[in-house]
């Protein structure tokens, strides 16, 4: 079985965040499951941080990786990340704005680095929300229904692990992994529905 083939991508994202309140409490990155149809070439990922207290943040230095990085870590080509978006985001409900930078080592790469800053010294937002949205190409890798693609909020190979930060202190995080599940098309499932009820009444019939 080729690279190709066996359909494995392994994502990792390492989040540092700085807050300024004295509120403590857990901290959670999420990855999520999603479920793709058979030829999906495109899915949007959101990751989101939800915490159990009022935690806030201000800033936000991320790193993603794809697989095991591809050809900008010298292995064969895997699912990318086309693009980042930060549309909905908890860094949206800032007053002052706020500005991305960086965002990929390469264009189309396994490999991203978003980082967002707040405008405004001293501003925060409520760490409870969408932190950023990858866009992952996956042509060529959904060719057969229950491919799985682990998701994994752990170390790349080129960051360290999230952690997360409140008034120089580190505030517990917790890291939930995700996956993306290629399954029939809707059409495909309704059709072997059919079928199994026809094979039913013809054997009720013959009895």
């Amino acid at each position: 079985m080729t690279h190709h083939q066996s359909a494995k991508a392994i994502a990792t994202l390492a989040v540092v965040c700085l807050t300024s309140t004295a509120v403590r409490g857990e901290v959670v990155v999420n990855a999520g499951d999603h479920q793709v149809a058979v030829g999906t070439t495109t899915v949007d990922l959101p990751v989101v941080i939800t915490n159990t207290s009022s935690d806030v943040v201000t800033d936000m230095v991320g790193y993603a990786q794809l697989d095991d990085g591809g050809a900008l870590l010298g292995h064969p080509r895997g699912p990318m990340v086309t693009s980042i978006s930060y549309g909905g985001s908890i860094w949206e409900t800032a007053n002052s704005g706020f500005t991305s930078f960086f965002g990929s080592v390469a264009p189309r790469s396994q490999v991203v680095d978003p980082q967002v800053s707040l405008n405004a010294a001293g501003e925060t937002v409520l760490a409870d929300g969408t932190l950023f949205t990858l866009t992952v190409d996956l042509t060529g890798f959904t060719t057969a229904a229950g491919q799985s693609f682990p998701v994994l909020l752990s170390n790349s190979n080129i960051g360290a692990g999230t952690a997360f930060q409140n008034m120089g202190s580190s505030v517990a995080t917790t890291l939930l992994d995700g996956s993306i599940t290629v399954v029939p098309e809707p059409s495909s499932v309704v059709m072997l529905l059919a079928g199994v009820l026809f094979l039913t009444w013809t054997r009720r019939n013959r009895a």
